[in-house]
């Protein structure tokens, strides 16, 4: 909620994030491991559905930019950050 917030106040259309799956049986656990390899995407999009804040649900449409290496995990946040290594860029670039 704490990305959504920050997508919220600022411009979201640039903002980049991204997105890492959790590593198979440990999804929903804290601190769960993520895949090494992500994708980084751009909000295109933002509907806010439901209630007042902060009960309402959101949902982000996002397209891919370019997949990434982690190199480094940090939980400086509430929601991860990483270093990382580019590995290519969509569209063939």
């Amino acid at each position: 909620v704490e990305l959504v917030r920050r997508c919220i106040n600022e411009d979201y259309s640039n903002v980049i994030f991204g997105v890492c799956a959790t590593q198979p049986n440990v999804l929903g656990e804290p601190g769960a491991a993520v895949h090494p390899i992500g994708t980084a995407g751009v909000v295109v999009s933002m509907q806010i559905n439901g209630g007042d804040w902060p009960q309402a649900s959101y949902t982000l449409y996002i397209t891919g930019v370019c997949r990434f290496k982690v190199k480094k995990l940090s939980a400086a946040h509430l929601y991860r950050t990483v270093d990382v290594t580019q590995l290519d860029r969509f569209g063939g670039e």
